[in-house]
């Protein structure tokens, strides 16, 4: 009975020592996958702001390249959808 009590006592101890194990790996783990996802955010931000088409164009002007009207601001009215200048340039001839 002694024997059988120490037995399960050494098991449960080692089942303790491994979720504790356990338990610090997936912790590293998620610490990892953390430390990804902030690096992978930290780089859509650098992405973003160098695709940001307002930056390009000041980088282009600054550059000393003419950006024509391409980046600029159209203006709208309300319930009517502007042809931007660029299609208006690829519309074939009617024949």
């Amino acid at each position: 009975m002694l024997m059988t009590l120490l037995l399960v006592a050494l098991m449960l101890l080692g089942l303790r020592q491994r979720r504790l194990e356990l338990t610090s790996e997936t912790s590293a783990i998620y610490s990892q996958i953390r430390e990804h996802n902030e690096m992978l955010l930290d780089q859509r931000v650098d992405i973003a702001k160098i695709t940001n088409p307002w930056t390009l164009a000041w980088t282009l002007k600054s550059s000393g390249i003419d950006t024509g009207a391409a980046l600029q601001n159209r203006p709208t009215s309300v319930g009517r959808t502007p042809v931007p200048a660029v299609e208006t340039d690829l519309v074939a001839p009617v024949r």
